[in-house]
Order: C-alpha cells, then sequence, then structure tokens
C-alpha cells in the first residue's frame, strides 16, 4: 500500500532534487509516526541526538511511507534491478538545538536513490536540508510531510534548528544493480516532471 502525493517537482536550482508532498487520507499518519519515535527514543538511552536509528514500525506507517518513496522513483526512472544491499527499512533522524550533530555527506556505499520524508519541523525559518550541487550551497527548507528523492551521489546535510522540539525526518533507500547515474537523468525528470522555483 502507497500513500497519495501531491506534484512531483523538481527544483529549478538542483534538477536531481525531487520533491512531493504526502497526501495521506489518514489524517493520523504524521500523529503515529511521531509517536512511535517519541516511543523508540524513550526506549534507546544511549540516543542523545544527531544520528540516525532504524525504526520500528508496528503500525505499517513508515512501510507505507517507504512503498510510496519506492513507487515515484520506480515509475519516473524504472525499470532498474535491485541490489542484494537493498533494504526496504526506514531510518529516524531526530534532534533538536540542543542535540544536533550532522555532517555534509552523501550514501554512495549504500544505495543509488535516497529518500527524506519530513515527519516534523519545528520552525518554517531553519532545519532545512544543505545540498551541494556544482559548488554551489542550497538551502531547501521542508515542510511537514514533504518527500524529497535525490541520488545518492548528492552531497547534503540537515540544518541545526533553534528549537526544543525535535525535529524529525525518516531516511530511506533504493539500492539497485545498475549505477545511478543509468537511469536517474536529467532528461527524464524534465519530460516527466513539473518544475517547481
Amino acid at each position: 500500500m502507497i500513500c497519495e502525493t501531491e506534484t512531483i517537482n523538481y527544483h529549478i536550482e538542483i534538477p536531481y532534487v525531487l520533491s512531493t508532498k504526502i497526501k495521506s487520507p489518514d489524517l493520523l499518519l504524521q500523529e503515529r509516526m511521531l509517536a512511535c519515535i517519541e516511543q523508540q527514543l524513550t526506549r534507546n538511552p544511549s540516543y542523545h541526538g544527531g544520528y540516525t536509528f532504524e525504526v520500528k514500525d508496528p503500525c505499517h506507517d513508515f512501510a507505507k511511507v517507504y512503498n510510496t518513496f519506492f513507487s515515484i522513483v520506480s515509475d519516473t526512472f524504472g525499470p532498474f534491478n535491485l541490489s542484494t544491499k537493498q533494504r526496504n527499512y526506514c531510518w529516524a533522524n531526530v534532534y533538536n538545538k540542543d542535540t544536533y550533530r550532522s555532517n555534509l555527506h552523501h550514501h554512495l556505499r549504500t544505495s543509488s536513490v535516497n529518500g527524506i520524508f519530513y515527519v516534523n519541523i519545528p520552525s518554517k525559518t531553519d532545519g532545512g536540508l544543505r545540498l551541494v550541487y556544482e559548488d554551489q550551497d542550497t538551502i531547501f527548507i521542508p515542510e511537514n510531510l514533504d518527500l524529497i528523492i535525490m541520488p545518492s551521489w548528492l552531497p547534503h546535510e540537515p540544518m541545526p534548528v533553534d528549537s526544543l522540539q525535535n525535529r524529525v525526518s525518516i531516511n530511506m533507500e533504493i539500492a539497485t544493480i545498475e549505477s545511478v547515474d543509468d537511469y536517474y537523468l536529467v532528461d527524464t525528470i524534465f519530460k516527466k516532471l513539473a518544475p517547481h522555483v
């Protein structure tokens, strides 16, 4: 099962970055996901923020979001063949102004395509995603329920928040046998998707 989404857009500054918003008919999806993450945080005494942990998914909400991510990538860029590295699970990245730790990174060792789903963004002005493309920095400021998709080679990092409320994002990966550069093509994006300024 997958969630409905709004129009899938690419971004003029970095056309490799796709975005959409999840439109779930289940209005409690976000609340359940947040409660699930918070419960796992309290059960994980070694968690001090700034890194990710694998999400346990008792209500299958994260699976729905993962399947939506996978469906968008497959419909836009498929067909492709999954690698033995493929994992259909999600990681949570949770931090606030006191627990923020991050670094600029990519996902080339573990995947071909990455997705980030934003469950809770405490502020409309911070907690964005820094993207580095052709030596240019771009800051994408997400909203709750935004889904961002990008090739694994794109350097990125979450930015700090000025809030004690947790910023919660869900990270997902697709690992393929083919090189991401063989199918995640700008020409395909331009033909199939709408630009977002």
